[in-house]
């Protein structure tokens, strides 16, 4: 469960039957936060079937950036409404007047792009804000060395695997505290913020712009949680532990008859 599935399936007609009969037959299932894990319980999951196991990152394709970084505020992902870019935009004023060269990049593509384009022309910040379309991952690991945070708005998350490639890139995030990203974004990282909150939002950048000795302090913890806990050689070896147990269990997949 990555999040969208979870969330919005049993929002669908019949969706909320066929999850409840999906969980209830399934010998192991996995969630990526715990956030994501609570929602399968409330919908019927059994607490025993259930194993929070996160996204990985692959460590050596975002290698850390220098600890002298241009003022870039990076978001990466869909212009969508629940990624709240309409609140990051709004935030970019109260940015400015502490931080007057921050320079805010947005590189994604989705429906709510004009809109949020007019909107910084509104807000006076379109000389402050750059749309770029959707990059490879070599590009994005290039903004993720350059920039001097990663911001993350949503107003629902499962958990944002671009919160994983900003920790191994070692740069520090500010985020909403929603869904599965506090499970990610520790205080030692970054700033957990309320959603839909551009005060609050535009504090939390200027800070991480502003103070140096927190910057570096999270920008290395950032790394080595990244490589501590987000490595993809961790992470697949609790998958294998996962089908080892299922294996193990003797539970019949489905559409296998039991002996």
């Amino acid at each position: 469960m990555h999040g969208s599935d979870i969330y919005r399936l049993p929002q669908l007609p019949g969706g909320r039957a066929f999850t409840r009969w999906t969980l209830g037959h399934v010998t192991l299932a996995s969630a990526v936060s715990g956030s994501l894990r609570q929602t399968a319980l409330h919908l019927g999951a059994d607490p025993e079937r259930m194993e929070v196991i996160s996204n990985g990152v692959n460590t050596e394709r975002f290698p850390p950036g220098s600890e002298d970084r241009e003022e870039i505020i990076l978001y990466v992902g869909s212009f969508i409404e629940r990624k709240g870019l309409c609140h990051l935009l709004r935030s970019l004023p109260l940015v400015l007047a502490d931080c007057p060269r921050a320079q805010l990049v947005l590189i994604g593509e989705g429906p709510q792009k004009a809109e949020l384009a007019q909107l910084s022309v509104t807000l006076g910040v379109d000389g402050h804000v750059t749309f770029l379309p959707f990059a490879p991952q070599s590009e994005v690991a290039r903004w993720m060395q350059r920039a001097r945070l990663l911001v993350l708005p949503s107003t629902e998350e499962g958990q944002g695997v671009v919160l994983l490639e900003a920790l191994s890139s070692a740069t520090p995030i500010v985020a909403s505290d929603v869904g599965g990203i506090p499970d990610v974004v520790t205080p030692d990282v970054g700033i957990l913020v309320p959603p839909a909150n551009p005060e609050a939002m535009g504090r939390g950048i200027a800070t991480l712009i502003r103070d140096r000795a927190r910057w570096l302090s999270a920008s290395r913890a950032a790394r080595a949680r990244a490589v501590d806990t987000y490595a993809w050689d961790r992470i697949a070896s609790r998958f294998v532990a996962m089908y080892k147990r299922a294996i193990a269990s003797g539970r019949p997949s489905l559409g296998t008859p039991a002996a």
